[in-house]
């Protein structure tokens, strides 16, 4: 019985210490948004049946371009057409590339032609593109060999 109430206490008093030191500080140079909860972000700030008033409003106190928190997972949210214009034709390579996919992330870690991002897929399309050339795609004998070869199947069928 005593093991229980230890437990308890302790993670009350885990729970309050978390309480207390405030606001997670933000990695790295993010946008000001509304202050998460540990674990949890934003996620019970944003009303679930109306999304867009919930971004809209966020958006009327901290501007076009701010950070939530989708679980322990910073977010930087742009609304408004200006402030969408700026992040993909103004500044287009620093937002070009694919996001990070949690599950998918530590099993392919970077590599392969669909979840890599920058030089690295460059040179890995670059690749294949070179390979798949050298199989004979985009060359018409193979083309002509495919069609021929469906041509037998719809016969045989």
């Amino acid at each position: 019985m005593e093991l229980s109430v230890l437990l308890l206490l302790a993670l009350l008093i885990g729970l309050l210490v978390l309480l207390a030191r405030g606001c997670p500080k933000a990695q790295g140079h993010l946008p000001p948004g509304p202050c998460p909860l540990h674990f949890l972000g934003n996620l019970l700030r944003m009303d679930r049946r109306g999304l867009l008033k919930s971004f809209l409003t966020l958006q009327e106190k901290y501007g076009d371009v701010f950070t939530l928190y989708l679980g322990p997972r910073p977010v930087v949210m742009l609304c408004g057409t200006e402030a969408i214009r700026e992040a993909l034709v103004d500044q287009a390579e620093a937002f070009s590339g694919w996001g990070k996919i949690a599950v998918i992330d530590p099993v392919v870690q970077g590599y392969g032609v669909i979840f890599a991002n920058g030089e690295r897929w460059r040179t890995l399309r670059r690749f294949s593109l070179a390979a798949m050339r050298d199989f004979g795609m985009g060359k018409r004998s193979v083309e002509e060999r495919i069609q021929e070869e469906a041509q037998c199947l719809l016969e045989e069928l």
